[in-house]
């Protein structure tokens, strides 16, 4: 055992290096997600993030019952059922009546991992929508709470920035190269040009023709 964990250490450090970045990352959003969820007063945030929590958990379970289940067993392992699907018994002949057609692979771990994470993707969206309807719901509370000076405040506050933007846009145009191109010299040609066009025009169709023509000869 010694010999197998001195051997396997790398691999056993960068897993458990991996596992606390997950970890921190997943309790700051965690955090984060419940700290909105309480700023926005939504009790729909709020069941949904538990039931997130949830389904992370089952994920966990899942995903350790898997790893283990090669090692060992246990009753407390998840309960997956069996859904095996046997490639040698599809083939047909007598490949299908031989020993391969006894083994197979249980697909059941991947569907039910694919239903917690789309069960989870869902939630997330919930969740989503129901901070955005608390904000609205917050912002209009606000606005019939706000007196008429804190109004026209608002108001000037917003036409600053929208001021602010266009000069920005304005400044990155000016700044641009694509824009500070000089305009091209447009302008009609005179009946001279055009002539001497024309005369061009007529040499090199009438070479043309010529060329065309000492072909012909040749066939």
């Amino acid at each position: 055992a010694v010999g197998v964990i001195t051997l396997c250490w790398p691999l056993i450090r960068q897993a458990w290096d991996v596992g606390s970045v997950n970890f921190i990352v997943y309790t700051d959003r965690k955090r984060f997600e419940a700290q909105r969820c309480w700023e926005l007063q939504s009790l729909e945030g709020l069941l949904g993030i538990i039931c997130m929590f949830v389904v992370d958990m089952l994920q966990i379970w899942l995903s350790a019952s898997i790893l283990l289940s090669w090692v060992m067993t246990s009753e407390y392992f998840f309960p997956i059922p069996s859904i095996p699907i046997r490639p040698a018994a599809l083939m047909g002949g007598p490949i299908s009546e031989g020993p391969l057609s006894r083994y197979g692979i249980n697909v059941a771990p991947m569907v039910i991992g694919w239903a917690f994470r789309f069960v989870s993707s869902k939630l997330e969206g919930w969740v989503g929508r129901a901070f955005q309807r608390a904000h609205k719901r917050q912002r209009k509370q606000q606005r019939t709470q706000e007196t008429p000076a804190e109004r026209a405040a608002r108001k000037e506050a917003k036409r600053v920035r929208k001021e602010e933007k266009r000069r920005q846009r304005e400044q990155e145009r000016q700044n641009d190269p694509r824009f500070n191109q000089p305009e091209p010299d447009i302008r009609p040609l005179s009946v001279e040009e055009m002539q001497e066009a024309a005369v061009k025009a007529a040499e090199s169709r009438q070479k043309n023709l010529e060329s065309n023509t000492e072909f012909d000869d040749l066939d």
